[in-house]
């Protein structure tokens, strides 16, 4: 249907109903495409996440299932009326629109307010319950269950598309299932929920539901109404198997209000001591949960509309860009932190994150003024800790910005109380690992690097350890080993420039050239500019003699000292370069 005049009409008070410019109703048949209609009129400007509406419409499918749903109603609903030569309804780069200037609605019409009629009167999409609490919103209806439906409640077009604010997520660990009655089982079932518990409670990133609450509950039941009940967004659900000696223990993270496991594991243990097992098994779920359900956390921020974002997702918008660790990101990350202090100027997390991206702008040498900008970090993040001591993650960061100052024996003090408040926190780990690398204790580092490893093999963090275990091989003279790990290194973080800098180094020091130059090649296209005063405030290691041998092999594969340009492969030109650094 083209319109060669005048405006379509919406109706969405009362039953739905789209009509040409000459009056004639067009018809629309399926409810998911009158919903999607409705969602993006209800939008101030008529603009929505295309992830926003997969999320409400598709909530219960994969994303993959939801994604084509989603096109396929758009490509429908784009030959359903032609506006000025272009579709009424049309979607490109993650958006998807409706077009104001060729369509009115009625509820952004004064006298629609005041109608007395049921928004979207008749409107039931089965199967889509995100969708169905944002209707029943628009309509007014209380949230309680005997509330009566208030007809007529005054729309307005600021009022109107208004979906409650994201909040920290809130998680329920439910009871573990048996599949016998074994009493070292049920122990070790009721052992694990409880730990658990303890364990996510910890952090300042998670609201976890009461033990009394969450192991009360059936736990057999559909998630989706457990959340409801308990007013939580995941549920982490575990079962308890045992064979011969050998005993399985599964878990699940699901997201219940759209019906996802976001995460599982299985662990497979001897039967040996059971604490220890409970301890060990613990020990891994805490600390691979928590970066999986906020990676999740950050991809529902990513799809939110701009004027729709709370102060949880430009925490985890920050995070998301901040990980992504190139210059433009790192910039956005800052404003993504800062918007949010606006809304919670005492949320201690949200000052950790805050200094630490600005110790990365540090590292990767975008900081106009290091010491001034290493100052203000170590200044947020002291701030961060003053206003929640027991905040492990905190503590860390707080360590690894003293680190940068020189202030070792703080640094090693703050990670051991970051430990000692969360012992599950992998970061601490690893980052006492980082320092014994600089100490030159090589085999503690490569032992906390790997603990870290494998405690969070998921982590965001996980390039910094692969990094410290090539760094330490590199410094033990143990070169073939150390390209691996610089190589596992890069694989988790490829944005990172100084880490090709470092694979470069590994290759020239065992001779390979070719391979060198390449790696050398990606990391000056990511940071032309690489110096050595870069590289040694990224590297403060207490022996110089172990700078100067990265440096060398940095020089061997072509790199240039301070303007880091790309030299000629001459290895008389590189010896008379290593020579002048010795000097």
């Amino acid at each position: 249907m083209t319109g060669d005049g005048g405006k379509f009409r919406l109706q969405l008070l009362g039953p739905f109903g789209l009509f040409d410019p000459a009056g004639m109703r067009i018809e629309i048949r399926g409810r998911k495409e009158m919903a999607l209609v409705a969602l993006l009129a209800a939008s101030p400007d008529g603009v929505c996440a295309r992830g926003w509406l997969q999320g409400l419409l598709w909530g219960r499918s994969d994303d993959e299932h939801a994604q084509a749903s989603l096109r396929r109603v758009l490509s429908d609903l784009r030959k359903v009326a032609q506006a000025g030569g272009s579709p009424l309804i049309d979607s490109e780069n993650g958006r998807a629109w409706i077009n104001f200037a060729h369509l009115d609605v009625d509820i952004r019409e004064p006298a629609g307010r005041t109608s007395g009629r049921l928004f979207l009167e008749g409107l039931d999409v089965r199967g889509a319950d995100a969708f169905e609490d944002w209707l029943r919103e628009q309509r007014g209806v209380s949230e309680e269950p005997t509330a009566p439906v208030t007809r007529g409640a005054g729309f307005s077009s600021a009022a109107l598309w208004a979906p409650p604010a994201r909040r920290r997520p809130s998680i329920a660990v439910l009871r573990f299932g048996l599949v016998s009655t074994d009493q070292d089982e049920a122990d070790l079932a009721d052992g694990l929920a409880e730990d658990l518990i303890g364990g996510l409670s910890k952090s300042r990133l998670l609201v976890v539901c009461s033990r009394h609450s969450s192991l009360s509950i059936d736990a057999a039941r559909p998630a989706g109404e457990i959340c409801t009940q308990l007013d939580v967004d995941y549920t982490l659900q575990g079962s308890v198997r045992r064979a011969g000696d050998m005993v399985r223990v599964s878990v699940a993270l699901v997201n219940g209000r759209q019906d996802r496991t976001i995460w599982s594991a299985k662990y497979d243990r001897h039967i040996s001591d059971l604490l220890v097992i409970q301890d060990q098994i613990t020990g891994s779920i805490l600390a691979t949960l928590e970066p999986a359900l906020l990676g999740h956390e950050e991809s529902r921020s990513l799809a939110a509309r701009p004027r729709e974002l709370s102060h949880w997702d430009l925490l985890m918008l920050g995070r998301w860009h901040f990980w992504r660790a190139t210059f433009p990101d790192w910039e956005k990350a800052r404003k993504f932190y800062a918007r949010a202090l606006e809304l919670a100027p005492q949320d201690a997390p949200t000052r950790s994150h805050l200094s630490l991206c600005m110790l990365g702008e540090i590292w990767g040498g975008a900081a106009a003024d290091p010491e001034a900008q290493a100052a203000a970090a170590y200044q947020t993040a002291l701030d961060a800790v003053s206003i929640d001591g027991s905040d492990a993650y905190g503590h860390y960061v707080l360590g690894t910005i003293a680190t940068i100052l020189g202030r070792f024996d703080q640094a090693a003090a703050e990670q051991h109380r970051a430990r000692e408040i969360n012992p599950y926190l992998a970061a601490a780990t690893g980052e006492l690992g980082r320092l014994a690398l600089f100490d030159g204790r090589l085999d503690e580092a490569f032992t906390l690097s790997d603990q870290a490893i494998a405690a969070s093999p998921n982590d965001p963090h996980l390039f910094v350890w692969f990094r410290t275990k090539a760094l330490a091989s590199f410094i033990a003279g143990r070169y073939e080993e150390a390209i691996p790990h610089a190589a596992a290194a890069c694989a988790r973080s490829p944005h990172q420039f100084f880490l090709h800098y470092l694979l470069a180094a590994c290759h020239a020091a065992v001779g390979d050239r070719p391979r060198a130059l390449r790696a050398l090649q990606e990391g000056q296209r990511l940071l032309p500019g690489y110096s050595e005063q870069m590289i040694g405030r990224a590297m403060p290691f207490t022996d110089a003699t172990h700078l100067e041998r990265y440096l060398e092999a940095l020089w061997k594969a072509g790199w240039g000292r301070e303007i880091g340009m790309i030299l000629p492969m001459a290895p008389a030109a590189a010896t008379s370069r290593v020579a002048h650094v010795r000097a």
